[in-house]
């Protein structure tokens, strides 16, 4: 494998400014399939707004973002094969662990075969989830995490520890092949969270290939 095929994610000169002030400057990075990439620096160096423009919730101001050798600067971020963990993890208060794992599943279409237009042309299909597929990934997500009893608990009620797991499990369970995880160890364990690399990339049933953390 050549070196450039072992590229998942390449930032080529990327800068970003706000108001004119740049927030990020010139950065030129890349990172490799399999490889834990924590962002170091003082609060206020772009390393939050780095993320963010992985994910494609920020556009740079100038400079180039590619995924697996494609350029994706304009895609937006529900087009990349990316998920984020928040800082404030983003749960739904009024759902359940197992309702915020599965949220993303219940909205995801997923190729089902093909199809014939009246024209001729060769058309993908999609379907959604069964409930048994969503139960059985979000149970599998759930055991990764170490919340397999959890699954019935109200957020609310769980340690900010907890809360950080089931944001990391939905994620997960969306089958992003690049996790971004911001300030990942502000309130969770840390023995978990230098658990996670290993863990996460050694499953054969996810298809993640590389953990991003701003620290």
């Amino acid at each position: 494998m050549d070196e450039k095929s072992t590229k998942i994610i390449e930032l080529k000169n990327v800068s970003k400014a706000y108001d004119g002030k740049l927030a990020v400057k010139d950065i030129t990075l890349s990172i490799k399939r399999g490889e834990f990439v924590t962002l170091l620096g003082p609060s206020g160096c772009g390393k939050t707004t780095t993320l963010r423009m992985i994910a494609g919730f920020e556009m740079p101001t100038s400079g180039e973002i590619f995924f697996d050798g494609q350029n994706i600067t304009g895609v937006p971020p529900h087009m990349r094969r990316v998920n984020t963990v928040f800082q404030r993890y983003a749960l739904f208060p009024h759902l359940t662990v197992f309702g915020n794992i599965a949220f993303g599943l219940k909205l995801k279409s997923v190729p089902s075969g093909t199809r014939v237009d009246k024209k001729g042309n060769l058309l993908q299909t999609f379907r959604k989830y069964t409930k048994d597929e969503i139960k059985a990934k979000v149970d599998a997500a759930l055991k990764m995490v170490d919340l397999e009893d959890y699954g019935y608990r109200n957020v609310s009620s769980l340690s900010g520890g907890q809360m950080q797991r089931v944001a990391i499990a939905r994620a997960l369970v969306n089958e992003p092949e690049v996790l971004l995880l911001d300030e990942p160890l502000g309130r969770g364990s840390r023995l978990f969270f230098f658990h996670l690399p290993a863990a996460f990339i050694a499953r054969t049933d996810f298809r993640l290939k590389s953990l991003i953390a701003h620290c």
